[in-house]
């Protein structure tokens, strides 16, 4: 009997849901659906007419569980960030024309950055408080998903992004560290540039599979055909249809991935 495990990067199926305005009440449900998908994609693609049965052992969900952490009132932090500010004349041109009626000091525009920045950097950390909790939840009610987490926000206080830092190192690394209980390696959230440094997975003699969401019908999809790059990089890939989820009521229309408010997006 063949054995199957699922490998998911949290970020980019948020980012991927998000973007579909996809909601998903119960994970279980959704991960074992997809294990389904992948067993009649398998039989297809790889072993037309086979009756082996495959067995599905677990899912590892890699997640963001940590930012940077920083003491805003700190006066040197905040000195810091003000030179930053005075050098970055696309960023501080905004500011000081925030009041066109009237003489904006660059300290002035400042200030009024650093207040707003400060309340940026606590949206996001009750929103990585928010994803902690829900992944807790999630693992919690069921033996059949693991949360890993080791990925981090390393964070741009002055242009309010935060970058992803670990998640896709993390996960190569857990796959090759777990070669030794699974046959099958299904992909779930997984870009193309993470997919292509695990070849070496496959030279192991594991065959892997990388999930896609896909909007539309099923003969739309076969007719455009795969992604290139993707078809490359693996065995056999798995179109998870959007209307399927939703007509099997295991996703729902939604611009919510977690059962809290996300708020503004990371």
């Amino acid at each position: 009997m063949l054995k199957a495990v699922s490998f998911v990067n949290g970020s980019h199926l948020f980012t991927s849901f998000k973007q579909m305005e996809l909601y998903v009440d119960d994970y279980e449900d959704l991960y074992s659906y997809i294990f389904a998908e992948s067993v009649k994609w398998w039989k297809n693609s790889i072993m037309p007419g086979t009756s082996e049965p495959i067995q599905y052992l677990r899912t590892y969900w890699h997640v963001i569980d940590k930012m940077d952490e920083w003491d805003l009132a700190s006066p040197k932090l905040k000195q810091y960030i003000f030179e930053k500010f005075k050098d970055d004349q696309d960023v501080n041109s905004r500011w000081l024309a925030k009041k066109s009626n009237q003489k904006m000091t660059m300290a002035d525009a400042f200030e009024l950055f650093y207040s707003d920045a400060a309340q940026w950097y606590e949206k996001r950390k009750t929103l990585l408080s928010g994803m902690n909790r829900f992944h807790h939840a999630v693992e919690s009610s069921t033996d059949f998903i693991e949360i890993s987490a080791c990925g981090k926000w390393k964070v741009d206080l002055l242009h309010k992004t935060v970058m992803e830092k670990g998640l896709d190192v993390c996960m190569a690394v857990n796959m090759v560290a777990l070669s030794h209980i699974y046959d099958i390696a299904i992909l779930i959230g997984a870009d193309n540039d993470s997919i292509s440094g695990l070849t070496h997975i496959k030279n192991m003699g594991k065959q892997m599979a990388v999930v896609e969401f896909v909007k539309g019908t099923r003969e739309d999809y076969l007719e455009k055909g795969y992604t290139p790059g993707v078809k490359l990089n693996v065995d056999f890939i798995v179109p998870i249809f959007v209307d399927d989820l939703i007509k099997r009521k295991i996703a729902s229309n939604n611009n919510n991935m977690y059962h809290f408010t996300l708020g503004e997006s990371a």
